[in-house]
């Protein structure tokens, strides 16, 4: 038994339909570089391949937040055998000093001795040392290394 098309045509039509058509890309980056919401989606999609990263690597992720009652925060906080990287995700391609100096004033609080690294996940090509502590590290990275 066949069954008719839908509205009574005799035959079904396939429409094809291009949403894309309608979107001038260049517009759209260019809006995205304006918006209030961009530190939010690049800090989103840090944690994402970061989480992808921990999960190729290890088989679970374990990222953690860090913040206190007088504002000061770390975006990411990585537990490694008792040790921490204390990360904060800039869309930059170079960041300041003067950014680094929060992530520095976290990982004093958290004692030196506990902390391994303090870094600035950003866009820049390559990675670099910011300050004495602080090290600016392409997302490149993140995909470039081999795993453990």
């Amino acid at each position: 038994m066949r069954l008719p098309a839908p509205g009574g045509a005799t035959r079904p039509s396939v429409r094809h339909t291009d949403r894309t058509r309608g979107i001038n890309l260049d517009s759209l980056q260019a809006s995205l570089k304006r918006s209030p919401l961009l530190g939010a989606l690049w800090e989103t999609f840090i944690f994402s391949e970061l989480r992808k990263n921990q999960v190729f690597r290890k088989g679970k992720w374990e990222l953690w937040f860090w913040r206190d009652q007088y504002g000061l925060e770390a975006d990411f906080l990585i537990h490694k055998g008792g040790r921490f990287a204390l990360l904060e995700a800039k869309f930059t391609e170079s960041p300041s000093a003067k950014e680094a100096a929060p992530l520095e004033k976290v990982g004093s609080i958290l004692g030196e001795k506990n902390v391994d690294e303090l870094g600035i996940m950003a866009r820049p090509k390559d990675s670099f040392p910011l300050t004495k502590k602080v090290k600016v590290i392409s997302v490149r990275d993140l995909w470039l290394t081999p795993p453990d």
